[in-house]
């Protein structure tokens, strides 16, 4: 079976933006990167500044039973904060 490719429109606008927040989601995964999940945070659009994307990372990992996955996602050593 040969399907047709998406039009242009809706792999610019749909696929590959979902695309690139899974490859930054594993990526922060694999290198325990905690500025990748602030800046998905930042992306989601469920977030409207640095300030409150910030507190609803540090949140969420300070929940009971994320101390795990809070030891595992540090911040860069060059980062700035």
């Amino acid at each position: 079976i040969r399907v047709e490719p998406l039009p242009t429109k809706i792999m610019l606008e749909q696929i590959l933006p979902e695309w690139m927040e899974m490859e930054r989601e594993l990526l922060a995964y694999e290198t325990g990167d905690r500025s990748m999940l602030l800046y998905n945070a930042l992306e989601s659009g469920q977030t409207r500044s640095y300030d409150q994307a910030r507190a609803v990372l540090d949140d969420l990992l300070a929940m009971p039973g994320h101390e795990e996955m809070a030891a595992h996602y540090t911040w860069p050593a060059d980062l700035d904060l």
